[in-house]
This record gives structure tokens, C-alpha cells and sequence, in this order.
């Protein structure tokens, strides 16, 4: 199950639970990335209609307290958790945030976190333990995964590649940015590109294939 997949089945508990604010405040989160694909927008706006309009109101951020509370619970909880913090200045959260990257919090959270570290420009040095590998990183000196030359000159091949397939090309779009994401605090190179387009490449021919045998 992939990382848009989980959040949607994520949201749909929230809904069956009438857990309404956390369900808004998941939606608001992953609205405000950078890159959002767009049938995952469209599913994120269509479930934000389902949300009774009385219970959009202003929503209350966890504290530090209530946040570590919630990275003892489930994926869900982690994930929930992980949002309230990245809505902060994650300066004034340096213990907590090492604390969470050095855990054993799911990859998926990491990654969101991680991604705020370097959109926030933090110049302090992080500890990570993400797959059983550990890294030692400075979130300024990282990349965006759309800001890394991998990233740029993948969008480029997949663009001749699925040239005459628009809805392919999205497809494509969309697992390459989950893949770079998923790399971080590493970025790809330039002369990476190349071995991310072919395993794209091999995903989608397995995912159609898949869907055409039924």
C-alpha cells in the first residue's frame, strides 16, 4: 500500500469515528505540501466535503506532551502526531524532533518530518536511524526532492517517454516524487535519473498489467 493510499484509508477511519478535527487537520497538512498529485487532491477535497460544516472551526495543536503521547499509538496516531509538529517552528522542538528520528516511528512520518527540517532550513545537525541505516544530516544542506538534479532530469525523460500518454506521464509523476521522498535527507543525482525512470518505468507495466488481467 503506498503513502497516498494509507492516508486516505487513514481519513476514512477518522470520518467512521466522527473524529472530525483530526480528519481536517490531516487534510490541511497534506494540502499545504509542495507537490500534491492532483487525483489525491481530488480525493482530499472530495472527503473534506464529507466533514460536517458546524465542525470547521479553528483546530488545537497538541502540545509537546500530548504529541509523544500519540507517537506510542498506532501508524495512524504516529502520522497525526508528526502533523501537529510540522505545523510549528521545529527550532523550538529540537529534542522532541530527534527523539521522533531516532525511534522507531514509521518510515512514512520520518519522511514528512524530515521534508518540514529542510523546508524550515534548520541549520542543526539531526540524527536518524529510517530502514536499519543511519544518517547524521543538517536540513539546510539538503534538497527538496522537486529542488534535486535526479528529481529535474527524471520529470525531463519521463515527459519523451509518456509523451503521447498524459495519464501514464501523471502516474509516473506521482511515484517518482514518492520515491524521492522517500530517499530523504538523500537526494538523487543527475546521472541517477536514469535508474528512476526505468524502475517507474517497471512499476507502471506491473501496475497496468495487473489491472488489465483484472
Amino acid at each position: 500500500m503506498d503513502y497516498y493510499t494509507e492516508i486516505l484509508n487513514d481519513l476514512e477511519k477518522l470520518l467512521e469515528q466522527k473524529q472530525y478535527d483530526d480528519a481536517l487537520f490531516v487534510i490541511r497538512s497534506e494540502m499545504r505540501m509542495p507537490y500534491v498529485p492532483p487525483d489525491f487532491k481530488e480525493k482530499l477535497e472530495a472527503i473534506k466535503e464529507r466533514i460536517p460544516v458546524s465542525e470547521e472551526h479553528v483546530l488545537k495543536v497538541p502540545d509537546e506532551e500530548k504529541i509523544r503521547e500519540l507517537l506510542k499509538g498506532d501508524a495512524e496516531s504516529q502520522m497525526y502526531a508528526v502533523y501537529s509538529l510540522i505545523n510549528q517552528n521545529l527550532r523550538k522542538h529540537k529534542v522532541l524532533v530527534d527523539d521522533i528520528l531516532s525511534s522507531d516511528t514509521i518510515s512514512q512520518a520520518k519522511d514528512i518530518l524530515i521534508y518540514a527540517l529542510i523546508e524550515q532550513e534548520i541549520s542543526e545537525e539531526f540524527f536518524l536511524v529510517k530502514d536499519g541505516l543511519e544518517y547524521h544530516f543538517v536540513p539546510r544542506y539538503c534538497l527538496l526532492p522537486e529542488e534535486s538534479d535526479g528529481y529535474q532530469e527524471a520529470v525531463k525523460e519521463l515527459k519523451e517517454v509518456y509523451l503521447h500518454e498524459p495519464s501514464l506521464y501523471q502516474f509516473a509523476l506521482d511515484l517518482l516524487q514518492e520515491k524521492c521522498f522517500s530517499h530523504l535527507p538523500l537526494s538523487y543525482e543527475a546521472e541517477e535519473s536514469g535508474q528512476l525512470v526505468e524502475a517507474i518505468r517497471s512499476e507502471l507495466a506491473k501496475m497496468f498489467r495487473t489491472v488489465d488481467n483484472g
